[in-house]
């Protein structure tokens, strides 16, 4: 699955910290949701955040105002954001260590309403075999026609 089909939830994503990490997330293009209360940042910085993004990319940006720390905001929120099936909900973290040596690590929990298990998968990535190529098509990640498997 690529970056165009998952979403990554900021929280705090209207703060200065998170507008970064918004706009680095939707020029890979996540689709991206905040959860904010508002407390240290204004509405209008999410505004100026699709402003420094394509067009494309900024209609994959959702603003949610709620506080991460209250149950009904979060609930509210997650109901929002099931998958096609409507049964689970996932929330990935993606960090480069080191850029130099392409260390890498990752983590995505999964939650299931129906079984109620969470499901955690770590994962890292140190250096790639000096064999190993990486074809660069040259395109940016909104300019690739997507296919949907029917």
């Amino acid at each position: 699955m690529d970056a165009s089909q998952k979403t990554i939830l900021v929280i705090g994503g209207a703060g200065f910290i998170g507008t970064h990490t918004v706009v680095q997330l939707l020029n890979e293009c996540f689709k991206v949701l905040i959860i904010n209360n508002l407390n240290n940042s204004v509405i209008e910085v999410v505004d100026q955040v699709k402003e420094l993004v394509v067009p494309e990319l900024s209609k994959k940006l959702q603003l949610n105002l709620g506080d991460s720390r209250n149950r009904d905001d979060l609930v509210k929120l997650f109901s929002k954001t099931k998958n096609e099936k409507g049964d689970s909900i996932n929330a990935s973290y993606y960090h480069i260590v080191n850029p130099s040596s392409n260390t890498i690590v990752a983590a995505e929990v999964t939650y299931s309403f129906f079984t109620n298990v969470n499901t955690i998968t770590v994962g890292t990535q140190h250096v790639l075999d000096s064999l190993t190529t990486i074809k660069d098509t040259g395109e940016q990640c909104w300019q690739r026609k997507h296919t949907h498997p029917t």
